[in-house]
């Protein structure tokens, strides 16, 4: 026990090793970062504008419908177109084209219950033709009224009815042209004097009818054969 007790003493004494600390484990607070994908690039389409019609395309408008309405009133009847340009004139809110063929379509309406008892159901073109004549000749005769009246504001109106009625009537010849068309009249009848005036009238109203004024005719007529 004693040898036990030297060899204690010879050894060196080793010196005590502290344990090691303990490291606290830090969480990974790195997030994983998730891979961005681009969405595609869309490329926005440049839209148009959409033009409002303005009010120049909205008269153009209204003038090629009226221009259809003119070619397409050719093969209508006369009483249906002026049962159409009735309702033209009522939304143009045109108070003089309204009352003047609202006139000629009372005439036709009259004119019509006239001829029934005959038969006649509907006018001809001829009789149409001549029913619009007597009214043009009536507008006439109330103009060179009220123009020698001092009625001016009268005659305007009476003239621009005319003017409406001439519409519905065969294009008005030119002087030129009634006077070509009287010369031939007074060379077939074998006229020479203004006796033979009734004979050379009755041909040139029956050819110029609704193409020109009677009474222009009458006053060409006569004043040809006066130069004979």
């Amino acid at each position: 026990m004693i040898r036990q007790i030297a060899l204690q003493k010879q050894l060196p004494s080793l010196p005590e090793t502290a344990p090691e600390p303990i490291k606290p484990t830090v969480p990974n607070t790195t997030t994983q970062k998730t891979p961005i994908t681009e969405s595609p690039i869309v490329e926005e389409k440049a839209t148009t504008p959409v033009e409002k019609p303005s009010e120049t395309k909205t008269e153009s408008s209204v003038q090629e419908k009226e221009s259809v309405s003119k070619q397409d009133s050719n093969s209508m009847s006369l009483k249906d177109r002026i049962s159409e340009d009735i309702k033209l004139a009522m939304k143009a809110k045109d108070k003089i084209r309204l009352e003047t063929v609202r006139s000629i379509k009372k005439a036709l309406l009259e004119k019509e219950v006239a001829v029934r008892p005959s038969g006649q159901e509907s006018l001809t073109q001829e009789q149409e033709l001549e029913l619009l004549s007597q009214q043009a000749k009536q507008r006439r005769d109330s103009i060179e009224q009220y123009r020698n009246g001092g009625r001016d504001d009268l005659a305007d109106k009476e003239a621009q009815e005319l003017a409406i009625i001439e519409t519905y009537l065969p294009k008005q010849l030119s002087d030129e042209e009634i006077g070509a068309v009287v010369d031939e009249i007074i060379a077939s009848v074998g006229a020479t004097t203004v006796k033979d005036l009734g004979k050379v009238m009755g041909a040139a109203m029956q050819q110029l009818k609704g193409k020109a004024d009677g009474k222009k005719i009458q006053t060409m007529v006569k004043s040809k054969l006066e130069a004979k």
